[in-house]
């Protein structure tokens, strides 16, 4: 019995954004740690004197992040989208009515 179309194009895409995803974060670690951004929370300071209210904002740094790895992760994660998908169709097959449910 062949596989269907729609259930081999879900398994091909969530092999091929799998690996791009893993291959990036293991094998782009160097360009990973270059890329890496603050991520800042704003923190108002508020003052009060003789009933005057002045605020400013200061930035804390909370954690570094790389554009790279949120697209690696997006990636991998799509990957897995698409695995769903690949089982929900051998399941139930191609849904033509809507809601689409599982």
């Amino acid at each position: 019995m062949p596989i269907p179309v729609w259930r081999f194009l879900h398994g091909l895409l969530s092999a091929v954004h799998t690996a791009v995803g893993v291959y990036v974060l293991v094998e782009l670690d160097d360009k990973i740690q270059a890329t890496q951004l603050d991520v800042y929370l704003t923190v108002p300071d508020v003052i009060v004197e003789n009933n005057t209210y002045a605020v400013s904002n200061r930035d804390v740094s909370e954690f570094k992040v790389s554009p790279i790895s949120i697209h690696a992760w997006v990636s991998i994660l799509t990957g897995l989208s698409h695995f769903c998908s690949y089982f929900k169709y051998y399941r139930y097959g191609v849904c033509s009515t809507r809601p689409n449910v599982m």
